[in-house]
């Protein structure tokens, strides 16, 4: 009975997601470098903020203890002989809290979600792109944040 409780709330979460969807509830994204300037060989950050309408929050990249969850925040970097990533895709300042809904702990920002990637850089000529994917919900809905494309730019790559 409690697995088909969890695949009912999980439907109504879809189709809510989906049947939201169509109002066009979207966030602003900000992507950047933490720096202006930096050399070949040097470790820097790369950063995607993304700021869901009020009331609203966005999903992080940790879940605890989930049969079913969200989609969880998720940035796929395009791989490019001019950088190399290193660790892991980090959120920045979420927390985690109880759902009531997925009965697991889940991580979420409040308001402004930040995710930062470290880099070293190889070449001179720096493209850096990723996609990010994850879930944004308020008291009412969800909506997916399907995969964007970003480029990130903003950084002088000097001798």
């Amino acid at each position: 009975m409690k697995l088909l409780t969890k695949a009912t709330l999980l439907f109504v979460c879809l189709f809510g997601m989906y049947t939201s969807w169509g109002q066009m509830v979207k966030p602003t994204y900000k992507t950047g470098f933490d720096v202006t300037e930096a050399k070949l060989g040097d470790t820097v950050e790369i950063y995607i903020q993304i700021t869901p309408p009020l009331g609203w929050h966005v999903y992080s990249t940790k879940n605890e203890g989930c049969e079913f969850t969200p989609i969880m925040a998720e940035m796929d970097m395009a791989s490019d002989t001019s950088y190399k990533s290193i660790e892991g895709f980090t959120p920045i300042g979420d927390h985690a809290k109880q759902d009531p809904i997925f009965e697991c702990k889940i991580w979420s920002f409040a308001s402004v979600a930040t995710f930062k990637q470290k880099i070293v850089i190889l070449s001179k000529d720096l493209k850096v792109k990723g996609v990010f994917q994850g879930q944004m919900c308020d008291d009412k809905a969800c909506v997916p944040l399907y995969p964007d494309a970003f480029s990130f730019t903003g950084i002088t790559i000097v001798e």
